[in-house]
């Protein structure tokens, strides 16, 4: 019985990192494509001979909204970038508080389960506070300090709740990438034709 719950373990971990690495190998070829797309597209004398042409506007319609489309997709794969980077270094800053307190005080930190929907605003405003704010770190005397104090566990249902909003916003946004995307080839495509 024991084997097979190991088992269980090992092959979920493994599931675990395939699934971060194609995450990050996607995103990744995502943004280089889209950053190419986007140079591409971007041709001075195609823009003035679009704009000379006053007659055909939905060719021209098309073409910026290819431009936008492209630079949608990349601004989103900047943002799952800075969301992936700040949610593994949240996930190591939490394994290693969680260590420390275990070898301290012979005891895990339980927190309850964050069952809070994650929206919009949620995703923004945790990529900003993790951007342009100092990062809440737990310090080794929070740990040592635990019967004293309680912040300890206040700052890792804190964290948690970072984490869980920036993989709610990695995930959501690398689909709207890949919808940006597929959007902007069609409209350069549509450029063409009409």
């Amino acid at each position: 019985m024991e084997n097979e719950l190991q088992g269980y373990k090992d092959r979920q971990q493994f599931w675990t990192e395939i699934s971060v690495a194609q995450l990050s190998i996607t995103n990744n070829l995502l943004l280089t494509i889209s950053t190419g797309f986007l140079a591409f597209c971007f041709d001075k004398q195609e823009i003035k001979d679009l704009l000379l042409k006053a007659d055909n506007n939905s060719s021209l319609f098309f073409y910026f909204l290819s431009l936008v489309f492209i630079a949608l997709s990349t601004t989103l794969g900047i943002g799952v970038l800075f969301c992936r980077l700040y949610d593994f270094r949240i996930s190591r800053h939490l394994s290693l508080t969680r260590k420390r307190f275990f070898e301290k005080h012979s005891n895990m930190i339980n927190i309850e389960k964050d069952n809070k929907k994650v929206n919009l605003y949620d995703r923004v405003q945790i990529l900003y506070k993790i951007l342009f704010h100092k990062f809440p770190y737990i310090d080794i005397e929070s740990v040592n300090n635990y019967p004293e104090s309680e912040k300890i566990f206040e700052s890792v249902k804190k964290l948690k709740r970072h984490s869980k909003v920036l993989g709610s916003a990695t995930w959501l946004w690398t689909k709207i990438q890949v919808l940006y995307f597929f959007c902007a080839v069609i409209c350069y495509v549509f450029h063409f034709i009409f």
